[in-house]
C-alpha cells in the first residue's frame, strides 16, 4: 500500500470508487426514494477535488452543483414549459462552456468545472418533474453526496504538501542536470555522439509535463494556501527560467566553437561549468534529504575571468562580431552561464534548512 501512494492515477481511480461506492450504498437500500441518484452524482463531481487542495475544490465544486440544480429548477416553474427552459438552460451552459474552452490554456480547472452543469441538466431532464418535497430531498442528497465526495478526497490517499512538490519538482532538477551535462560534453566537443543529449532532452521534457507527469502545476490553482503560495510559485518562475536557459544553452551547442578559441576558453569554461553543477547538486540532495548545504566558495570571481578572457579574443568593434560566428556564439554562452549562475543562486536562497516531512517549505516573498 506503500507504494500506491506515487500512483496517482490508482490513487484516483480508488478514491472514486470509494465514494461512488458508498453513496451507491445509501441508494441501494432505498433511504432517499426513487430519486436517489443525486447523491451519486454529487458524490462523483465532488470526489474530483484537488489532491493539494481538497477542503477548497470540494467546497467549489458542491456550491456549483446546488447553483446549477437551483437555477434549473426556478427556470423550470418559472417557464412551466421543459423544452423552453431547457433551450435556455443549454444556451446558458453552451456560452458558459465556450469561454470555459478558450480560458482553457490559463485555467485548465475551468473546463472541467463547466462540465458539472452538463451532469445536472441531462439528469433534469431524463426526471423531470418538481415539487418543494422533491426540492429538499435533492438538495439533502447533494449535500450527503458532496460529504461523501470530501471526505474522500481529504482522507482517501491524502497528499502532503512538501512531498508532493518534492515529487514534481525534483525529478525536473535531476534529469535537468543529467540534459545540461550532456549539453556541455556537446559545447566543449568532447562527445561526438548526440544520442545521450537527444534522450537526456526527452527525459527533461518528461518530466516537465503537468499531465500526466508530477510537475506540480497545482501551485497555480485558484485557493491555494495564501500563506505558501507566494514562495510556491517564487521557486517556479525561476525554476522555469532556469529550464528556458538550459534549452537556450542545448542551442547554441549546436553551433560548435573553432578549437582555438574553445581552447583559450576552456579552463574558464570548465571551472564555470563545475560550479553550476556543483549548485545544482546542492538543489538536488535537498530535495532528496531535506538538508540544505549552504555552497562555499566565490560564485562571481570565475565569471569575472571568463569574460575577461574572451574579451582578449572579441574584435574591438561590434561591427566586426559578423566576421565569425564564433564570436557571437561565445558571447551568448557567456551570457547564459551567468544567467544560469543567477537563478540557481536564487532557487538556493528561496530554501530553508527544514526536515523533508516538514509542512512549510518555501517561505513567502
Amino acid at each position: 500500500m506503500h507504494r500506491l501512494t506515487y500512483y496517482y492515477a490508482l490513487q484516483y481511480a480508488l478514491r472514486v470508487s470509494i465514494a461512488v461506492g458508498a453513496a451507491f450504498l445509501l441508494t441501494y437500500f432505498n433511504f432517499f426514494g426513487e430519486r436517489a441518484y443525486w447523491i451519486v452524482m454529487s458524490a462523483f463531481l465532488v470526489v474530483q477535488a484537488s489532491r493539494i487542495m481538497p477542503i477548497t475544490a470540494a467546497l467549489r465544486s458542491l456550491i456549483i452543483i446546488i447553483t446549477v440544480y437551483l437555477c434549473g429548477y426556478f427556470t423550470l416553474i418559472i417557464t412551466h414549459n421543459f423544452f423552453v427552459a431547457y433551450f435556455v438552460l443549454m444556451v446558458t451552459y453552451l456560452l458558459t462552456g465556450t469561454v470555459a474552452l478558450v480560458m482553457q490554456p490559463l485555467r485548465n480547472k475551468l473546463f472541467n468545472l463547466a462540465l458539472i452543469p452538463l451532469f445536472i441538466f441531462l439528469m433534469m431532464f431524463f426526471n423531470p418533474g418538481f415539487s418543494t418535497m422533491r426540492l429538499q430531498s435533492d438538495l439533502l442528497q447533494i449535500l450527503i453526496g458532496g460529504l461523501i465526495g470530501g471526505f474522500c478526497s481529504c482522507f482517501i490517499f491524502p497528499q502532503s504538501l512538501f512531498q508532493s512538490f518534492r515529487n514534481g519538482v525534483l525529478p525536473v532538477i535531476e534529469r535537468g542536470a543529467n540534459y545540461l551535462s550532456a549539453i556541455e560534453g556537446q559545447l566543449m566537443q568532447e562527445v561526438a555522439d548526440r544520442s545521450q543529449l537527444i534522450q537526456s532532452r526527452l527525459n527533461f521534457m518528461h518530466a516537465l509535463q503537468a499531465n500526466p507527469g508530477p510537475y506540480p502545476e497545482w501551485v497555480f490553482d485558484i485557493g491555494f494556501n495564501m500563506g505558501l503560495r507566494s514562495g510556491y510559485r517564487y521557486f517556479l518562475v525561476h525554476l522555469g527560467r532556469l529550464t528556458e536557459l538550459i534549452f537556450s544553452m542545448n542551442y547554441l551547442a549546436s553551433f560548435p566553437l573553432s578549437a582555438e578559441l574553445l581552447a583559450n576558453l576552456r579552463d574558464q569554461l570548465i571551472q564555470t561549468l563545475q560550479k553550476n553543477q556543483n549548485l545544482l547538486a546542492t538543489l538536488r540532495h535537498y530535495f532528496q534529504e531535506g538538508i540544505l548545504h549552504s555552497p562555499e566558495g566565490d560564485f562571481t570571481q570565475d565569471l569575472i575571468e571568463l569574460e575577461n578572457e574572451l574579451k582578449k579574443y572579441l574584435p574591438q568593434s561590434l561591427d566586426l562580431l559578423d566576421l565569425s560566428p564564433d564570436y557571437l556564439t561565445a558571447t551568448a554562452v557567456v551570457r547564459d552561464l551567468k544567467d544560469i549562475r543567477h537563478e540557481l543562486l536564487q532557487l538556493l536562497l528561496t530554501l530553508p534548512n527544514v526536515p523533508v516531512n516538514s509542512p512549510v517549505l518555501l517561505p513567502s516573498v
